[in-house]
């Protein structure tokens, strides 16, 4: 029976994980014009949302492991986190990614000088590119720790 429900449950989290954040990123053109407590409380209210979605996905995934997968998960996670973080600095070295961000700065505020409002956007994005990083190269070493550890010996 619990199984049966974690497998109901698990598209709905998933879904409700990407579509949060999708849904608020495609609302910012509507909000750029709306009193800056109601950007703040819905950028909030988002956060809670994708948390409290990422928890429950870590449960149902924890729940349904082996030991086989949890060796995976510890490797991923031990060099996963430190890696994706340093390679965010190797990143922004490149030239087409600071023409990335420039680019988003000044979509973010079309003024000459950077406001209060666009560097915090700013800075979320950037830490939001350095979790992502993190989780992906988290999910890159887990898979290869089961190949490597899967292979003929």
């Amino acid at each position: 029976m619990k199984s049966q429900t974690t497998s109901r449950l698990l598209p709905l989290v998933v879904t409700i994980a990407i579509g949060v954040p999708l849904i608020f990123l495609c609302s910012l053109p509507f909000l750029r014009n709306a009193p800056e407590w109601l950007v703040w409380a819905l950028a909030g209210f988002a956060t809670v949302i994708e948390i409290s979605a990422s928890l429950v996905m870590a449960a149902i995934k924890d729940k349904r492991s082996d030991e086989w997968h949890r060796g995976a998960h510890r490797f991923g996670t031990q060099w996963g986190w430190q890696i994706g973080a340093g390679i965010i600095p190797l990143l922004i070295v490149l030239p087409p990614v600071r023409e990335g961000i420039l680019a988003f700065a000044n979509w973010s505020d079309n003024g000459a000088v950077i406001t209060e409002r666009s560097a915090l956007l700013i800075f979320l994005f950037g830490f939001v590119c350095v979790v992502m990083m993190q989780a992906i190269t988290t999910a890159i070493l887990s898979v290869s720790w089961r190949v490597w550890m899967s292979r003929a010996v």
